[in-house]
């Protein structure tokens, strides 16, 4: 809903087949719908998301980038020390 109030692109990028993966689906989905929820948030409006997804050394991986205003290198290293539990 809020793409379309802020006018925002989204593209996505899907694998050309399935790819499964042992992780606790709630906590998946929890997680990507936070991750696009800050990208919405913060992208201004006529910005533009991008979900992609690849496969790297045997892991999944998915990429969210956006056109917003992005955090400073202070923030993102307070975020990366933060102990999970």
């Amino acid at each position: 809903i809020q793409f379309h109030h802020k006018e925002l692109r989204l593209s996505l990028n899907e694998l050309p087949k399935p790819v499964f993966v042992l992780a606790d689906p709630e906590m998946v989905n929890i997680t990507l719908r936070n991750i696009l929820n800050n990208a919405m948030k913060f992208t201004p409006a006529g910005g533009s998301v991008s979900v992609s997804y690849r496969l790297e050394s045997g892991r999944a991986c998915v990429d969210v980038v956006d056109t917003g205003v992005g955090m400073n290198q202070a923030t993102i290293d307070r975020i990366l020390r933060r102990e999970i539990g």
